[in-house]
């Protein structure tokens, strides 16, 4: 079980952060409470340069809780239709982290903000003064996409296709500079993030589905920040199904919690043990000709674990029928956002499938590594239940 001492964590930060503020920044993060009226602004590192979720992979638990501590949120109160101001715009799109100076209006207090979207977020304060003390990188193709006018599904494909990252795209979307001129709002960071990876993934799909499909049972296994990733593909036409389970949800499961500086003892951040043996499944399916409506037993995890699912099988050029088993230890106390669910898919792809010869043999593998038996996810599945004439 991991525990963060948060009073060790605070004492380390504290002579760092000051009512003025330098250093790398590479997101704009716009906040979703009190819609329409936004808070914005930027995270800026005071300790590393700050990485996106891709490079966050090779980093302990621990460590990833630490770097998002040592960024500070500047925040100004922006109407959701209001044009971002050029200075942030230009950070948030450049490729690599720009060097700012902010000078908030009151000495920021140290908190950790953490939900199942968005990475945590550390201290805050409301911007008074801010410049830019570096030079912005900005693709060429991003500032003739936005003079082209196109709606955001369509430039998100075509920068997509150029090699740009989907956390580069959130990014965009969040800030508000996507779709017709007319129609361009600021985009809640958790929201952009979900729309993104729904965006895309749909994209994929409609590629996906004139590929041939695969002839043989696969399997792929990866194990990441205290997630257990199964990934079963099988034969057929694509659908997908996303199974998570947890005895013990991590903190902040249906939203973010606010944990403040601690006074007195130390204070540890750690899971409360469940009494109970019962683990919790929730169940989210699609169809081949897709699905209209929201994902909401799992949000954002779903949309991020179907979206690497795509990614490999438009690599490999196949289409499968798709089940993806996460099953959450109890180690995994504290949320660090949805781009662990992206890359902890994403990596199971980097070492070769186990192959099977038929279901009873893969399930029969299963049961030694799943938690849940697999007979309970047997009943639940709408993928497992179906029998095809190449299943036996």
């Amino acid at each position: 079980m991991v525990e963060v001492n948060f009073r060790k964590l605070h004492s380390s930060l504290m002579p760092k952060i000051k009512q003025d503020v330098f250093g790398p920044s590479s997101q704009i993060f716009v906040g979703s409470q009190n819609y329409p009226n936004l808070a914005i602004g930027p995270l800026v590192s005071i300790d590393e340069v700050p990485l996106t979720g891709a490079e966050l992979y090779d980093l302990d638990y621990l460590s990833i809780i630490e770097r998002s501590a040592s960024l500070v949120r500047g925040k100004r109160t922006t109407y959701v239709s209001q044009r971002i101001e050029e200075k942030m715009k230009e950070v948030s799109l450049s490729e690599a982290s720009v060097d700012v100076e902010m000078h908030l209006k009151k000495p920021p207090i140290l908190g950790l903000n953490f939900s199942q979207i968005t990475s945590p977020l550390g201290a805050s304060g409301q911007i008074e003064k801010y410049n830019l003390a570096g030079n912005p990188k900005i693709p060429k193709k991003v500032d003739s996409i936005l003079d082209e006018n196109l709606k955001s599904a369509e430039a998100i494909a075509e920068l997509a296709h150029h090699g740009l990252s989907n956390y580069y795209l959130m990014s965009m979307l969040s800030i508000g500079v996507l779709g017709k001129q007319e129609n361009r709002k600021l985009v809640p960071t958790r929201w952009s993030i979900t729309a993104t990876d729904d965006t895309l993934g749909k994209q994929m799909m409609v590629e996906l589905r004139d590929y041939s499909d695969i002839n043989e049972i696969l399997l792929f296994e990866n194990t990441f920040l205290h997630n257990r990733y199964h990934i079963l593909l099988l034969p057929g036409r694509w659908e997908f199904e996303n199974f998570e389970s947890w005895q013990s949800p991590p903190l902040a499961v249906n939203d973010s919690c606010m944990l403040t500086a601690c006074k007195g003892s130390d204070c540890k951040i750690s899971s409360v043990n469940s009494q109970s043996q019962e683990w919790n499944v929730s169940e989210e399916y699609e169809r081949h000709e897709g699905r209209s409506d929201y994902a909401k037993e799992q949000v954002g995890g779903y949309y991020a674990s179907r979206y690497s699912v795509l990614e490999y099988l438009t690599h490999v050029r196949k289409q499968a029928r798709v089940v993806i088993f996460r099953e959450i230890d109890d180690e995994y106390n504290i949320p660090v956002g949805v781009w662990q669910v992206r890359e902890g898919v994403k990596h199971a792809f980097d070492s070769p499938p186990l192959k099977f010869n038929s279901r009873e043999e893969v399930y029969s593998y299963l049961s030694t590594k799943l938690k849940v038996p697999v007979k309970k996810y047997q009943q639940l599945s709408r993928v497992l239940r179906q029998t095809r004439l190449l299943d036996f």
